[in-house]
């Protein structure tokens, strides 16, 4: 068979294909660079809650201790915020004459330690171990920079061991008779010292608050019934402000229950009930919160005051008058996605053309690109995020979707991609 010659227009048309071939690729593969990629989300186990973010004031039953026939300086004992017992100290007085001498005895500590340093001086046991004792107070000091009364009593606590060192130096066989005499005039100022102090007692058990502002008395447990929004706001202290430390006074506080007059709005807050239980959570961490009960709720003309007690996680409370609450509403785990994948599904009547189902649905990316739909259930929503679930068979069934479409449909599982819309 004679093979036909290729002639020159053969070549052209032979050419011009394999240009046109080669834009088409080219021009797919540029499409292919500038399609936007395709956005999802994983499907994880998750919660979502709903929460309302108030103010609250505190509420507590306090008395105000009278210190009016205690003079001198006052030495802190228990601390701010640290409970006692029916009669135990709360702190001591040293009268102010007494306190005159504190710079003879640190002039005598000086030149107690100077001698001890500058003589071949044996240390035993019982100083090292108060020596350390020492380190590890100055090492406590230096953490705790902003608390004023945690402070002092570290403060006290070293100068009694110092006391205490000096006490066993003289307990030693020495021969410095230098030593011996100051060892010896510096315990005399101590015995003086505490010869002259008076204990404050605590009237009943509690927790000590040095945090005293007057406000003892114009809100407590006792005038809940009185509670208004107009005196709510009479109350100066922003929000989260600490209650200052009077350098004067004290008060026991009731350590085992508060309450929160919390001021709010919402559409949830408006169907509670006295009697009624919520989630408060004072950290703003949501996962930790304390259970109260409503005891009081009172209507004003654009809000209402809830008056809730609380008996847990209440010991900090005491340092403020008006904080910051989330009151927790629900709070629902499981399978989470955002809003914006779900969309509405309808099912057709193919004779009638009318919708006879609809259900929500999502799509699921698969690992090579496949796409495919999901009939969901909505356990709970907010404005973002869903909980979902699949449906059961027999609750697709009795909307009337076929059960052929029931029995082949797809199933949302967990780390799934789901495609945001």
């Amino acid at each position: 068979m004679k093979l036909k010659k290729a002639t020159k227009q053969d070549l052209i048309y032979f050419v011009i294909a394999i240009v046109i071939v080669g834009i088409t690729i080219f021009s797919l593969n540029i499409a292919k660079m500038f399609k936007k990629p395709t956005e999802y989300t994983i499907a994880r186990n998750d919660r979502i809650t709903n929460y309302e973010n108030a103010v609250a004031y505190v509420i507590r039953n306090e008395e105000v201790i009278p210190t009016d026939s205690f003079e001198g300086e006052r030495k802190i004992v228990a601390g701010d915020s640290t409970k006692v017992a029916k009669n135990g100290v709360i702190a001591t007085y040293i009268e102010k004459n007494v306190e005159d001498n504190k710079a003879e005895i640190e002039e005598i500590d000086e030149k107690i330690q100077s001698i001890i340093d500058s003589e071949d001086f044996e240390y035993p046991q019982e100083l090292k171990t108060i020596d350390k004792q020492i380190g590890q107070e100055i090492y406590n000091l230096g953490k705790k920079k902003n608390e004023y009364t945690a402070l002092t009593v570290i403060k006290d606590d070293i100068d009694e061991m110092l006391y205490g060192k000096i006490t066993a130096i003289g307990n030693l066989n020495l021969k410095n008779s230098e030593l011996k005499s100051l060892i010896s005039e510096r315990i005399s100022y101590e015995t003086n010292k505490y010869s002259y102090k008076k204990d404050l007692n605590a009237p009943k058990s509690g927790m000590v608050s040095y945090r005293v502002d007057g406000y003892e008395d114009y809100i407590n447990v006792n005038n809940l019934d009185s509670i208004n929004l107009e005196m709510l706001n009479d109350i100066s202290y922003v929000v989260n402000q600490k209650i200052p430390i009077d350098p004067e006074k004290v008060k026991l506080i009731d350590n085992f229950s508060a309450y929160l007059a919390i001021v709010t709005n919402s559409e949830e807050s408006m169907a509670l009930n006295i009697g009624d239980s919520i989630k408060v959570s004072f950290d703003g961490s949501l996962s930790n919160y304390s259970k109260g009960i409503v005891e009081r709720i009172i209507d004003e003309e654009e809000s209402r005051i809830i008056i809730v007690s609380v008996d847990n996680n209440t010991e900090n409370l005491s340092k403020y008058r008006k904080i910051n609450v989330d009151i927790i509403w629900w709070n629902y785990e499981g399978l989470k996605i955002q809003n914006d994948s779900i969309y509405d599904k309808d099912f057709v009547d193919e004779t009638t053309g009318e919708v006879y189902a609809t259900v929500k649905a999502i799509k699921l990316l698969g690992t090579t690109g496949y796409q495919r739909e999901v009939y969901i259930k909505l356990e709970k929503s907010t404005s973002d995020f869903s909980i979902i679930s699949n449906y059961e068979d027999k609750e697709l069934l009795e909307m009337g979707i076929p059960e052929a479409v029931v029995n082949s449909r797809n199933k949302i599982n967990l780390y799934d991609r789901v495609i945001i819309n």
